[in-house]
């Protein structure tokens, strides 16, 4: 075989070599780009997934934003005492101007517990304006905005942002029940866009050149609620002629969410653009970015790669194969990495989202419980400064300072520097233990009850308290009216008791003719009866009160209850003539004939003891549609005016010590309301000052036929 010549076997091996190294550079550049693709994709991957949750974080404020106009609107509409008003309206038991003059000032302290909200308007069923405070449309000046937000209402709804007296506002439309579940008004409360607006231009995660649009697309015209980039003109509810939000507007409100990107426009700008609807609304979000600055890391990666590459092709095939290995498994590691992170990401958002849903209905359940307290409650540092306090507590500081002006209603009820009492902030501060206490008003015209509870922080010192006050007005006048009652019933029973003892001792010690005896037992006999009727009276009327006693319905005839009452006072009382006056015919009543019968008594008893002079005492009987009227006429003094709604209440006692005339405890009249009411019949007097009164009380017609006029 012949020998090849030197420089022919050195050529071959530069061919050999040259093509080599050509084959290895394409060789290397095919592995670099098919090792470099995945990790192209998915470094673009995560630039989408950080616009969008980007599009996603400002989409849950917003949410959460109108979720709370909502929640501000519910709470305004679910109190109970305008509704309760609102209710009596519409059961046309209050008039529309009373009606108005209640709701006011209370929906004005409604819209001023929020700096959210602009306005509202309160409306009845029946279109009538009730109440009305700050920004708010009228028929006569926005009669378009006006009637549509004046239609009935099923639930609560969000109305489109709308230009308002130059403003942009949100309206709530919230309906409101009355207690027994019917629809008795609505409310319109109109809300601030300032919060919207600073969601809207946070710049976090969108770069230099991102910008964020609120709007909808009404019938293929996309609208843009107000500018998307704070310091433009403050132009609203715009339409928007670029193609590309109107597209995106159309997909985020069709309930969709993602990330596009546009081609480049002639002039080479391109833009990526985020979409997302907003929960609960037509409305969608989009956020949009410039290509160049969303695709910037992108490049900038690229080019450390291309930097990469080459230095490899210069070291060589051999060279770039070893370096090219480790830096493949660093491209899937880093690709792993940035799924493991976005995943992480997400499960932050949702962990995120949930333990603000629970604080924030944490935060509700605790708010309602404290207003809910109708004791007033109110919470205080250690130097007295009061923190907190719950509406019970606003409104009596509120009712005192008007009552009592010139004192201070909060030291009355929450403040213990101008007390030296058991509820001293001072002693609780020192022995950490709750204490309580009794303060009055400054007229002593109320009581409260005040119990002050300490606050212990996590070093076991005490950094402030909480006044519970609870008003014992009432229990105070029971106590007072017990100790009248007892005073009067040991008065007016020493009275008889005193004349028996004195007769009876006069008998014992000293000779008395027949006729003198007779004449003190006949005054014995007297107030025997009369502390019996007094006794009687009382027991009957506090069984009564207790429902102890048992009435006996029955059907009896009124005109022999009347002869009988007034048969024993025909004996008796000689100065007095004694009528009655039955029509024929007179229906049978559905009574219990022995309390009537003692009704009758006590109204006949009266009519003689408050007609000293004597004169006519008429007892009537008639019917009145399905009622019988019995009335007692006498002439004697009258009964002035401003007494005549307070005789019938319990130990009340006309002024009749200049007439001396017999006095009572107040049961008689007391009790006859109560036997009255219990028949379903009711009592009043008709009276004039020096001319007599007549005392008129109903009872209802029986149907059945069976008479027992015999009282039991």
């Amino acid at each position: 075989m012949p020998a090849f010549p030197r420089f022919a076997i050195q050529g071959l091996r530069k061919k050999i070599l040259f093509c080599s190294v050509i084959y290895t550079l394409a060789a290397l550049l095919i592995v670099s780009t098919v090792s470099t693709w995945p990790l192209l994709r998915s470094m673009r991957h995560f630039e989408e997934t950080n616009l969008l949750h980007a599009v996603q974080t400002r989409t849950l404020a917003v949410e959460e934003y109108l979720n709370r106009i909502k929640e501000i609107t519910l709470q305004i509409g679910s109190r109970s005492q305008l509704r309760r008003a609102l209710d009596h309206y519409a059961q046309q038991r209050w008039s529309l101007d009373r009606l108005r003059e209640f709701c006011d000032l209370r929906m004005g302290e409604a819209r001023q517990a929020s700096s959210t909200v602009r306005g509202l308007i309160r409306l009845s069923t029946d279109g009538h304006t009730v109440a009305q405070n700050g920004l708010y449309p009228t028929a006569d000046r926005n009669p378009e905005i006006f009637s549509h937000l004046s239609r009935p209402a099923a639930a609560i709804y969000l109305v489109d942002p709308f230009v308002l007296q130059g403003e942009l506002v949100l309206a709530v439309v919230n309906p409101i029940f009355s207690f027994e579940g019917a629809p008795i008004g609505q409310d319109i409360v109109f809300f601030s866009t300032a919060k919207l607006q600073r969601i809207l231009w946070d710049k976090s995660g969108m770069g230099k050149t991102g910008e964020s649009f609120l709007g909808k697309t009404p019938k293929n015209q996309a609208v843009l609620f107000f500018p998307g980039r704070k310091g433009e003109e403050e132009t609203y509810n715009q339409d928007i002629q670029s193609p590309v939000l109107t597209t995106a507007f159309a997909l985020s409100t069709a309930g969709k969410t993602g990330v596009s990107r546009i081609d480049p426009s002639p002039n080479g700008k391109g833009l990526v653009v985020a979409y997302a609807p907003i929960g609960g609304t037509a409305w969608g979000l989009v956020l949009t970015m410039d290509d160049r600055e969303f695709m910037a890391p992108l490049r900038a990666r690229i080019a450390s790669l291309a930097a990469s590459v080459l230095l490899l092709t210069a070291l060589g095939a051999f060279g770039m194969g070893a370096i090219l290995r480790p830096m493949t498994g660093r491209v899937l590691v880093y690709t792993r990495e940035l799924d493991n992170l976005n995943q992480e990401l997400q499960q932050e958002v949702k962990e995120r989202q949930t333990a603000e849903n629970n604080l924030r209905r944490s935060e509700n359940q605790w708010e309602q419980t404290f207003e809910a307290i109708t004791d007033a409650v109110a919470i205080v540092d250690s130097s007295g400064q009061i923190l907190k306090m719950n509406r019970a507590a606003s409104s009596l500081v509120r009712e005192l300072g008007s009552a009592y002006p010139g004192n201070d209603a909060h030291d009355l009820l929450f403040d213990s520097r101008h007390f030296r009492d058991d509820c001293s902030l001072e002693q609780l501060l020192r022995e950490k233990e709750p204490r309580c206490c009794e303060r009055t008003s400054p007229s002593n015209e109320r009581f409260f009850h005040v119990a002050l509870y300490p606050l212990i922080d996590h070093a076991n010192e005490v950094w402030g308290g909480v006044y519970v006050t609870h008003e014992i007005t009432e229990r105070k006048k029971m106590e007072w009216a017990k100790d009248e009652m007892i005073s009067a019933v040991s008065h007016e029973m020493r009275t008889p008791l005193t004349a028996i003892l004195g007769f009876v001792e006069f008998m014992l010690d000293n000779e008395v003719d027949r006729e003198q005896q007779i004449d003190f037992l006949r005054t014995v006999l007297q107030e025997t009866e009369r502390l019996n009727e007094l006794i009687s009276n009382f027991l009957d009327l506090q069984r009564l009160q207790a429902e102890i006693g048992q009435y006996q319905f029955a059907v009896v005839e009124i005109c022999p209850l009347l002869e009988q009452a007034v048969g024993q006072f025909r004996m008796t009382s000689q100065k007095h003539i004694l009528q009655i006056e039955c029509s024929e015919g007179l229906p049978l009543a559905k009574a219990d004939a022995r309390r009537i019968l003692q009704v009758i008594k006590n109204l006949v008893s009266n009519a003689v003891k408050y007609s000293p002079e004597g004169g006519e005492i008429v007892c009537a009987a008639r019917q009145e549609g399905g009622m019988l009227l019995i009335s007692v006429r006498d002439q004697g003094m009258g009964i002035a005016l401003a007494e005549r709604e307070r005789i019938f209440e319990q130990f009340y006692r006309i002024d009749d010590s200049e007439k001396r005339i017999p006095g009572g405890i107040g049961l008689g009249l007391a009790l006859v309301r109560e036997v009255v009411r219990a028949h379903g019949g009711r009592v009043w007097l008709e009276s004039e000052v020096g001319a007599g009164s007549t005392f008129y009380f109903s009872l209802p017609i029986a149907a059945d036929e069976q008479v027992d006029s015999e009282p039991t």
